[in-house]
């Protein structure tokens, strides 16, 4: 999967595209916890039901805290792809 994040969005970076339904939020160059800090607030703020968020990280606790998030933001998780030294996570809100 690769896409470009280029446009500003709530959660205050560069690193956020809309495409359809889909958000594309490119985390890879944060740390722990803010991956999981900004797709909570994307979850949050953005997404409406049946919308996906779409997280590309290096943060390795991320898998580990996605399924706490799932849970209080009812949300699944669609996919899992590893690309590079990145993990991309695909996010479905119910």
């Amino acid at each position: 999967m690769n896409y470009t994040p280029n446009n500003r969005d709530s959660v205050g970076t560069d690193s956020v595209e809309w495409v359809g339904n889909t958000i594309y939020f490119d985390a890879s160059t944060l740390n722990c916890p803010l991956p999981v800090l900004k797709s909570k607030k994307l979850i949050q703020t953005e997404l409406k039901h049946g919308d996906l968020l779409v997280v590309k990280t290096i943060d390795r606790s991320f898998e580990i805290d996605y399924v706490v998030l799932c849970d209080a933001e009812n949300c699944e998780l669609q996919s899992t792809e590893q690309s590079n030294h990145c993990t991309i996570y695909t996010i479905k809100k119910k």
